[in-house]
C-alpha cells in the first residue's frame, strides 16, 4: 500500500462523471471527475491548478427523480500531468466540509 492509499478514511467511489468547477474570478468549467469520496474528489482538468487554489465545485445527480445538484467547497491539495492521447492535468481536491451524501452517486 503507498502513503497515499494509507491516507484514505472515506470509500471511494471509481467512475468518471462530468462535473462543473469554478475558480475565484473565473468562468464555471468542466472536468472529469475519476474519483469521489466524501472527503474530496480527484478531477481530471484541462490547466494546471496550483496547490492550495481555493475551488467551488458542482456535482449534479443524474437520477431524474432526485434531480440533486451538490455545491462543494474545497482546495486543491496536490496535481500532477499526466501524458495521455493529449495532456491532462489531475488534482486532488480536499472538500472544507465532508461530502456525507455520497451513497447519491452510487
Amino acid at each position: 500500500m503507498t502513503e497515499k492509499e494509507n491516507r484514505r478514511n472515506f470509500r471511494r467511489i471509481v467512475g468518471q462523471f462530468l462535473v462543473t468547477y469554478k475558480l475565484e474570478g473565473q468562468e464555471s468549467k468542466s472536468a472529469k471527475c475519476r474519483d469521489l469520496s466524501a472527503g474530496g474528489v480527484k478531477l481530471e482538468v484541462d490547466e494546471s491548478i496550483p496547490v492550495g487554489t481555493p475551488m467551488n465545485i458542482e456535482l449534479a445527480v443524474t437520477d431524474p427523480q432526485k434531480g440533486k445538484v451538490y455545491h462543494c467547497e474545497g482546495k486543491v491539495v496536490w496535481n500532477q500531468a499526466e501524458e495521455m492521447p493529449r495532456m491532462v492535468f489531475v488534482a486532488g481536491v480536499a472538500f472544507h466540509e465532508l461530502f456525507m451524501d455520497i451513497s447519491q452517486f452510487m
